[in-house]
């Protein structure tokens, strides 16, 4: 519930504190005008939080390991390179292009892919398997 103050129980109130200026009840938020009058900036709403590159990354990268499950490599290694491209630092596409690559019959281009992406994992186990089972396929 909003209380509504006399003009001097109001004024006194704006002298203390600084917070209304033309408003009439206590707790509003200031609008655009009385922002302007009284020299407070409104506070907007920055999107950072949501311009985390992953966040744009990953339909892409989903959508291009979905259509390499459905058969069509061309148009998953096309959203792979896409998704590539927006997160160069993450071994998830690089390793998913490497199979779609290898499924094609291009194992020298998708060994390059693994290299690729065990520069940025390491540690990641199945990406280690596949790179070994495409070197196979070459020789």
């Amino acid at each position: 519930m909003t209380r509504v103050y006399s003009e001097d129980r109001r004024r006194s109130i704006e002298g203390s504190k600084g917070l209304l200026a033309t408003s009439t009840a206590i707790g509003s938020a200031p609008t655009s005008s009385t922002a302007a009058a009284t020299g407070q900036a409104r506070r907007r709403r920055t999107p950072t939080r949501w311009r985390s590159p992953r966040i744009y990354l990953r339909p892409t990268y989903s959508w291009g390991v979905a259509l390499a499950k459905h058969g069509d490599l061309d148009g998953a290694a096309a959203k792979l390179k896409d998704a590539n491209l927006k997160g160069p630092h993450w071994g998830d596409p690089l390793e998913a292009w490497g199979d779609v690559l290898v499924k094609q019959g291009h194992t020298k281009e998708a060994l390059v892919k693994y290299d690729e992406a065990l520069k940025y994992a390491p540690n990641w186990q199945q990406l280690k398997e596949a790179r070994e089972a495409a070197a196979k396929q070459k020789s």
